[in-house]
């Protein structure tokens, strides 16, 4: 999976800020509402749209029986007939029914319909994250995309569907009393219509400036919230009580709010103005037409019953229309926070297509690095540089070096997790590149030195190594017993059925060398041809260390094991060492030769050894227990 070492114009290239979103976007973004909308829910969707629209156009229907039950009134008070004004209440009655159930009903749907969506939502940010690159989330801008992704998808989409059926709503319920108001004073329709416009304009300036300020603010609002994580997770409790850093971090954290506070307050000033000339707008909006039909009243022009009608409709009309413009407001202001999701979930396509897609060899006589370079992202000092080596199958090989000198660098790249930025990597004849990623990483287990700590029962813990082999226990077990985990988990209050990790209750921690065994077991589990091991007996005592590679070939009997280890006395018996320093291949042979050689190797082994040959005793006890280089 070679890199370019100029990539072609992405997503992220043509990321757009706020400024050049203009409104006449939102047709496009409605859409994309709509469609995240149709694909979660249609069934709910349709039918809240249909009890919208029908609620919305009752507000027209309303304000004929007012106008039809005012001349009844009028006639009756003349033929003192009380029957037809019986009959026209007795319509608004069931009318006033319907309207007030339809209205139940759009709620309980609504609240389906928006955890739908929002489940639909977050599955389509887990598929985005599901095919990135290990590269990908090693860069600050892949974080801010998903940052803003995860916040977009979260109240955005459930408030994008309230505004939209609240606008089809309102826009029914205006149509309605559009049509009853032309027909008692038509004038009165353009009036209200284009007097809406400046309101509409002023408010989506305000959702603008909403928008910019989260947009702005995304990579402060990332470190502040690691510091509240630091402050309140357990991972980093122990640090922070014996270091004394929660005065600090809190003043950390205030800073940062205290910046947002600066920009939020810039924010509110403008959003204050606009709003205090959108509150302008919108009694003029009130004012004038009402004007218009007391001067029509008073002058003769009008009938009572007419004008009541009127003033009726402008009633009922000023809040339809104000909900018009709240809605289409609100939906502007969340479809700009939807285009983020949208843009990082339209992502998907374009990180696999950064990929291979050919079929992954299932095993190989001969891994082989060729001229092998990479950078990671941001860095100009290559973390590799033109590395070449071989691995045969059924070897175990070693890889030292110093801290920094890319070892764990190397090993990503034979697994997958990482794309060389030049060369290649080659199971016998097929490159990497050329082959799915995923599917070449199912022929790889890999115990990390960062393991993971799933908060999953053991079981669990140990079948994501493998998660097809879930529903087998005994493939577990024995996973288990190859790693020297299966002795205390059978201590465990319920065995193999105990959840781990304190922060759920009825958990149950594991000291971390027990947690680096639950790794190890997963490796086990995959039973893969190649098998990495990074720093596997870091947090194991001296014997369980020497027990554990006493028995590596037999554990993993048929398979090619890449072991990376800073203890010279674990790699001594590898069939072949690799020594790497600053990122270059500078020596290799077998553990005799690389003595002989009396080069990088030897100076590092002869710096470890010292510090038990200074003492008999210590060196004489180390070595009975198999820990001396």
């Amino acid at each position: 999976m070679s890199r370019p070492a100029t990539k072609p114009q992405t997503v992220y290239d043509v990321w757009k800020p706020p400024e050049q979103r203009p409104l006449r976007q939102l047709p496009g973004l409605l859409a994309s509402s709509l469609g995240l909308l149709w694909e979660s829910a249609r069934t709910e969707f349709v039918l809240v749209a249909i009890l919208q629209v029908v609620s919305g156009a009752m507000g027209g229907v309303l304000l004929v029986l007012v106008k039809n039950l005012l001349d009844a009134i009028q006639a009756s008070s003349a033929s003192q007939d009380f029957g037809p004004v019986l009959g026209w209440l007795g319509v608004l009655g069931v009318l006033t029914l319907l309207t007030t159930f339809s209205g139940s009903m759009q709620w309980e749907l609504q609240r389906i319909l928006g955890e739908q969506v929002d489940r639909r939502a977050m599955l389509r940010i887990f598929e985005v994250a599901g095919v990135a690159s290990l590269e990908a989330f090693e860069t600050p801008d892949f974080h801010n995309r998903l940052e803003r992704a995860w916040i977009s998808s979260g109240s955005r989409p459930t408030q994008i569907t309230q505004s939209l059926l609240s606008l089809m709503s309102s826009l029914a319920g205006v149509l309605g009393v559009v049509i009853a108001l032309f027909a008692v004073l038509p004038v009165l329709v353009p009036l209200l219509l284009v007097g809406s416009v400046p309101v509409l304009l002023l408010t989506a300036r305000g959702s603008k400036a909403l928008y910019a300020f989260n947009f702005g603010l995304t990579p402060l609002d990332r470190r502040r919230m690691y510091i509240s994580r630091v402050l309140t997770h357990r991972e980093h409790a122990h640090e922070v009580i014996a270091f004394g850093l929660a005065g600090f971090l809190n003043a950390r954290w205030r800073d940062l709010h205290d910046q947002r506070l600066a920009e939020m307050r810039t924010l509110v000033r403008q959003r204050m103005w606009l709003g205090a000339l959108s509150s302008l707008g919108n009694t003029l909006l009130f004012v004038a037409p009402v004007a218009l039909v007391s001067y029509l009243l008073v002058n003769g022009t009008m009938q009572l019953p007419q004008a009541v009608a009127a003033a009726t409709g402008i009633l009922l009309l000023r809040p339809t229309l104000q909900g018009v413009i709240w809605s289409a407001t609100q939906l502007y202001e969340c479809a700009l926070f939807l285009e983020d999701y949208e843009q990082f979930v339209r992502m998907k396509d374009e990180l696999v297509a950064e990929h291979g897609g050919g079929p992954a060899p299932a095993s190989f006589s001969t891994l082989r690095l060729e001229s092998v370079t990479f950078n990671y992202p941001g860095v100009e000092a290559p973390a590799l540089r033109n590395v070449t080596l071989d691995i045969g199958a059924g070897q175990v090989v070693a890889l030292v070096g110093e801290n920094g000198s890319g070892k764990t660098t190397l090993a990503k790249l034979l697994c997958g997790l990482y794309a060389p930025l030049g060369g290649r990597v080659l199971w016998d004849q097929t490159d990497t590149a050329q082959v799915k990623p995923a599917a070449l990483r199912k022929s790889v287990a890999v115990l990390f030195q960062d393991f993971c700590k799933y908060l999953l029962d053991v079981s669990e813990n140990i079948g994501v190594g493998r998660h097809e082999r879930l529903g087998d226990p005994d493939s577990i077990r024995e996973a288990a017993e190859h790693a020297g985990a299966h002795a205390f988990i059978r201590d465990l209050p319920e065995g193999y059925r105990t959840l781990l990790g304190p922060e759920f209750e009825g958990g149950h921690n594991l000291s971390i060398g027990q947690w680096q065994r639950m790794a190890l077991a997963r490796a086990f589990l995959r039973d893969a041809p190649l098998v990495i091991l990074d720093e596997p007996t870091a947090a194991l005592d001296a014997r369980a260390e020497h027990e554990l590679f006493d028995s590596m070939r037999t554990l993993f009997a048929g398979r090619t094991v890449l072991l990376i280890s800073h203890r010279f006395s674990s790699v001594r018996s590898a069939d072949r060492i690799y020594v790497l320093h600053k990122g270059e291949l500078v020596e290799q042979g077998t553990h005799e030769q690389l003595m002989q050689l009396n080069g990088q190797y030897a100076d590092l082994f002869t710096l470890q050894a010292a510090a038990y040959q200074s003492n008999g005793v210590a060196a004489e006890a180390a070595e009975r227990n198999g820990a001396v280089p």
